[in-house]
């Protein structure tokens, strides 16, 4: 499943990076695209080694950038989000769109998916069954995160931009010792080519308020066509109120 916009927001390099190897070069690459001024004058640039591949334009004013890295694993990919701010946070997954790091532009610290996780993410259990249970956690510089739940194909589609997607229903919670900290739920999108979860119509759950977003995909721009590295989202911006708003508090 997609990692959440709202919990992207509350997720540095340094404390991902804790070695030596080609992700921490990678990752140091990354920390380079933080710069909101150079990204909107230039458009999405790829770091050293890696090259971009999709530019998605989404509802509630975001729009992503994905890339891959040679000195990767293959079907490692990156994907960046940006706001009409600037980039707000830079994800990492693996062919399994299993989370395996996350850098927000936005402050708070890097996560690392941790070692020995239960039941990882696999898009492949979800094409082939229909039915994805998940059980891993992240870790940051002060303790680790659970995040448990499913995603489920729902059996239907739809076409966007000319893309078939699959439509998925999805329910995750996040707890840190005993205490939740989010509660997600909703609908999100599967492109089974691109191997990638989109965002759709979500609630989340934090601190007693429930917030619900739309941010589906609109439009798909691939190398050489309109659009392609754009950094600055155009679907919605400056209406807040249709594609974020708050619930009724929690009793």
């Amino acid at each position: 499943m997609a990692s959440d916009v709202n919990v992207f927001f509350r997720r540095a390099v340094g404390s991902a990076c804790t070695d030596r190897s080609a992700f921490c070069a990678v990752a140091i690459s990354v920390a380079c695209l933080f710069a909101p001024t150079a990204v909107h004058a230039q458009g999405f640039q790829a770091p050293a080694g890696c090259t971009a591949y999709l530019t998605v334009q989404m509802k509630g004013c975001l729009v992503s950038n994905h890339w891959r890295c040679d000195a990767e694993p293959e079907g490692n990919s990156w994907a960046g989000l940006y706001t009409d701010n600037g980039p707000a946070v830079f994800s990492q997954f693996n062919n399994e769109f299993q989370w395996l790091a996350t850098f927000p532009a936005l402050g708070g610290p890097s996560e690392r998916l941790a070692e020995g996780s239960a039941d990882p993410l696999s898009l492949t259990e979800l094409l082939d069954n229909g039915l994805d249970s998940f059980d891993f956690e992240m870790e940051d510089p002060e303790g680790r995160t659970r995040v448990r739940g499913f995603d489920s194909l729902t059996g239907e589609e739809v076409e966007i931009d000319g893309e078939r997607l699959l439509i998925t229903d999805f329910q995750m919670i996040q707890t840190r010792d005993t205490d939740v900290v989010a509660e997600s739920t909703g609908q999100q999108y599967v492109h089974p080519r691109w191997r990638l979860f989109f965002l759709g119509q979500e609630t989340d759950t934090r601190d007693g308020v429930t917030v619900a977003s739309d941010n589906s995909p609109v439009t798909f721009h691939e190398p050489g066509e309109p659009g392609f590295g754009a950094t600055q989202p155009i679907y919605g911006c400056g209406a807040q109120d249709i594609s974020f708003f708050p619930l009724e508090p929690d009793q």
